[in-house]
C-alpha cells in the first residue's frame, strides 16, 4: 500500500509542474496563436474578439460621417469604437504615447482644435513570432488643414462620343508614382438618366459643370513594441482619404445644342486607400526598406474628367504627416 501512494504521489509530482506549463501555454497561445489575425488587445492585455478589420470598417463609416456632417451617426460610430477598446486620446496622451516632441505650442492649439487622435493595440503572430501593434489614428476635422473643401467650376469643349469620355474620374497618387482610383464615370453612365436622348454615341462638345469637394486625409500611424528596447518604434504611416464630390451640370452640349432641361445634381462618395493600408504584417516585415514610412501615403488627391487626366480640375496637395504630432 506504502508502495502504491509513493507511486501517486511521485506521479502527482511529475504531472503538476506539467499541467501549469500547459496552462501557461494556451494563455500565451491566445495572443500568440492568431492565425494571421490581428486581434485587439483589451485595457488588461487580453485578446478580444474584435480585430484590426473590424475597427478599420468602423472607421470608414466614421470619416463618411464626418464629411457627412451626420453627428448622431458620428457619436454612434464613436461609441462602437470605444467598444471595441479604441481609445479616444488628447495630443498630450498622444506625445507621451509616442515619444514626440511638442513642434511648438501653435500646434497644439490646431491639433487640439481640429484632429481627433484614437489609439488601439493589437497583436498578432508574424512568422512564428508574437508582436504587439499600436495604432494612433489621426482624424481631421472641418477646419483642419487636413480637411480640404472647395468648388471647381469647368465649361469644357471637347468632340467625343458619351461613351468615350469620363464625365468623373476621383483618384490618389502616392509618391511613387502609382495611382489608386475612386470613382470613374463616362459621361453617358452619369447624365443617362437626365437626358433622355443621350446616347452612347452621341457626339458632346461642351459641358459646363460645378464640382463641390470634400476631402479629409485620415492616417494611421503604426507602431511594434520593440521587446529588445522596450519601447514602441514608429514602422508606417497609411493614409485613408474620404471624400465627398457633388457634381452641379449646368449645361451639356450635344453637337452644339443644350440638350440638359435643368441642372442636375450627382453625388460620389468613397475612400482612397493603398491596397496595403495598416496591414501590420506587410509593414512589419518591410520595416527596414527605406521607403516604407511613406509608402502607403497619397501625395495627391485628385479629379478630373472631360478635359482628360493631364489636366485636373482639381489636384490636393496631402500633407503626409510623418508622426502625429505634425498632424494639423
Amino acid at each position: 500500500m506504502k508502495k502504491i501512494i509513493t507511486i501517486f504521489l511521485s506521479t502527482l509530482i511529475v504531472i503538476l509542474p506539467l499541467l501549469n506549463t500547459v496552462v501557461k501555454a494556451s494563455e500565451t497561445d491566445a495572443i500568440t496563436n492568431t492565425n494571421g489575425i490581428e486581434y485587439i488587445l483589451s485595457e488588461n492585455g487580453k485578446r478580444s474578439l474584435y480585430t484590426i478589420n473590424d475597427v478599420d470598417s468602423v472607421m470608414d463609416e466614421l470619416n463618411q460621417a464626418t464629411i457627412s456632417k451626420d453627428e448622431i451617426r458620428i457619436k454612434e460610430l464613436e461609441q462602437e469604437l470605444s467598444d471595441m477598446s479604441v481609445d479616444e486620446i488628447s495630443y498630450k496622451d498622444m506625445l507621451e504615447l509616442t515619444g514626440n516632441d511638442i513642434p511648438n505650442q501653435k500646434s497644439i492649439v490646431m491639433n487640439q482644435d481640429n484632429i481627433i487622435f484614437n489609439k488601439v493595440q493589437a497583436s498578432m503572430s508574424v512568422d512564428g513570432e508574437s508582436v504587439k501593434f499600436m495604432r494612433i489614428y489621426a482624424r481631421p476635422q472641418p477646419g483642419a488643414y487636413m480637411y480640404h473643401e472647395g468648388v471647381a467650376s469647368k465649361n469644357i469643349t471637347t468632340n467625343h462620343t458619351a461613351q468615350a469620355i469620363d464625365f468623373i474620374r476621383i483618384l490618389g497618387e502616392f509618391a511613387l508614382g502609382f495611382t489608386d482610383f475612386g470613382t470613374i464615370i463616362s459621361v453617358y453612365n452619369a447624365l443617362k438618366d437626365c437626358i433622355t436622348t443621350l446616347k452612347p454615341s452621341s457626339n458632346i462638345t461642351r459641358i459646363n459643370a460645378d464640382y463641390v469637394y470634400t476631402c479629409a486625409e485620415n492616417t494611421v500611424f503604426i507602431y511594434y513594441y520593440n521587446e529588445r528596447i522596450g519601447t514602441w518604434t514608429q514602422i508606417a504611416n497609411s493614409s485613408n482619404l474620404a471624400y465627398s464630390v457633388t457634381a452641379i451640370v449646368k449645361n451639356v452640349y450635344v453637337n452644339g445644342n443644350n440638350t440638359l432641361p435643368k441642372h442636375t445634381s450627382i453625388d460620389y462618395n468613397g475612400s482612397l486607400k493603398h491596397d496595403k493600408y495598416n496591414v501590420a504584417v506587410y509593414l512589419y516585415r518591410n520595416r527596414f526598406d527605406s521607403d516604407i514610412l511613406t509608402r502607403t501615403q497619397f501625395e495627391t488627391f485628385d479629379i478630373t474628367g472631360v478635359s482628360g487626366s493631364q489636366n485636373p480640375y482639381v489636384k490636393l496637395p496631402m500633407l503626409q504627416p510623418e508622426i502625429p504630432a505634425l498632424c494639423r
